[in-house]
């Protein structure tokens, strides 16, 4: 008897069980495989964005309850023996509000200098640079959600809290004219408003502060180890970001994003390998008079085991073939409803869909062979002469 043309005639795929074991593994195996590709893509997009990382030196420093900071601090920073310099960053942080005086965020505001060379979606700062110089950013956390590039031209006030004499204080609004709209990478909790220093000094005057320190840049020794110095710092009740650190952080956070996702897929694949082995055990319950029959006429228990072991590699690779569809299908909507994921679209019949293909059913088979050992085992345990008794006609 011709172990395949066993194994086809056995196969079917009527069977509740099996239908559910196919729709669970499929789902699985899509789920996996497109969390695999779209993981794969945003950690290639973040380490190209940190590429030639370990040159970096700067340390950027800040306060995490936006207080000033105190000369002592600065000074002893500048003392460490890892510290080559340190570049302070005067700027304030005052609430934003629009031309109706309706407040938008919290900004930091910064010293404008045409040395920054900013690439500007819109100016006019050649007719005048006695206005306001605004990032091109979405404010959304707000009552008042903004877009930025819509104000360009328009006038947005500073609403300063100015000192009475009686020691009270009252809101006033410092119109500026918005005159560049500057594109960034940044957002609003890390991107900077720009005036002239006059300006700036005139709002201090007003709010009678001085030039505080909120934040600076550290330039280590090319040689000292960038997480000491920082951890140092921290130590003083700092903020530290560097491209180190953000690189890290941005790892863990497409790790910590995915791998729900994976668990989930993961338990997916897990029910559908419980309900396979249950179908197995099932067909191999409702063929122990056909196996006992193989048995007396010469077949081993690998032979009988093999042909069920094939006829659940048919249906593992059909599974195989249509997660790897559902998985082509998933990356176009990704693709079309997530435009922040950088994904590459992927063809049919493409390099990409074969690679996938290989590996679902590579999954499949190694599934498979594992279910293989539990046949085994269990179509050795058949004992023919107990299975013939029972058929009728047969006196044994």
């Amino acid at each position: 008897m011709n172990l395949f043309q066993m194994s086809l005639k056995n196969t079917s795929f009527k069977n509740k069980k099996l239908i559910i074991t196919i729709i669970l593994l499929t789902i699985g195996l899509s789920v996996f495989s497109v969390v695999k590709y779209i993981s794969a893509n945003l950690i290639s997009m973040v380490e190209k964005e940190y590429k030639d990382i370990e040159d970096n030196n700067f340390i950027k420093v800040t306060t995490l309850q936006h207080r000033n900071i105190g000369g002592d601090e600065i000074e002893y920073i500048l003392n460490m023996d890892d510290v080559e310099n340190v570049v302070l960053d005067y700027n304030l942080a005052l609430m934003l509000a629009d031309e109706n005086e309706k407040i938008i965020y919290q900004a930091k505001v910064q010293e404008y200098d045409e040395s920054l060379g900013f690439s500007f979606v819109e100016d006019k700062i050649e007719d005048s640079i006695n206005g306001i110089v605004l990032p091109d950013i979405f404010i959304k956390d707000s009552p008042n959600p903004t877009d930025f590039k819509q104000l360009m031209g328009k006038t947005v006030n500073f609403m300063l809290e100015i000192e009475n004499e009686d020691g009270g204080v009252h809101i006033e609004p410092y119109p500026l004219e918005v005159i560049g709209i500057y594109e960034t990478k940044l957002d609003q909790n890390t991107a900077s408003l720009f005036v002239i220093n006059s300006v700036l000094e005139d709002i201090q005057n007003l709010m009678q502060l001085g030039s505080n320190v909120y934040g600076f840049d550290v330039i280590i020794n090319p040689d000292s180890n960038i997480d000491d110095v920082s951890s140092k710092i921290e130590q003083l009740g700092l903020d530290t970001v560097y491209r180190q650190k953000s690189l890290r952080s941005s790892l863990k956070n497409v790790d910590s994003q995915t791998k729900i996702i994976k668990i989930a897929s993961y338990i997916l694949m897990l029910l559908g390998i419980i309900v396979l082995l249950l179908f197995v055990m099932e067909r191999v319950n409702k063929r122990t008079k056909e196996i006992a029959v193989l048995k007396v006429i010469g077949y081993s228990s690998l032979f009988a085991s093999t042909s069920v072991f094939i006829e659940l590699i048919f249906y593992m690779l059909f599974s195989s073939a249509f997660a790897t569809v559902l998985f082509k299908m998933a990356v176009d909507i990704v693709i079309r409803m997530v435009r922040i994921i950088p994904l590459l679209a992927i063809r049919w019949f493409s390099f990409e869909m074969a690679e996938m293909f290989i590996r679902n059913a590579t999954a499949s088979v190694g599934i498979c062979l594992v279910l293989y050992v539990c046949l085994y085992i269990r179509i050795r345990n058949i004992n023919p002469l107990d299975q013939l008794k029972e058929v009728k006609g047969i006196n044994i």
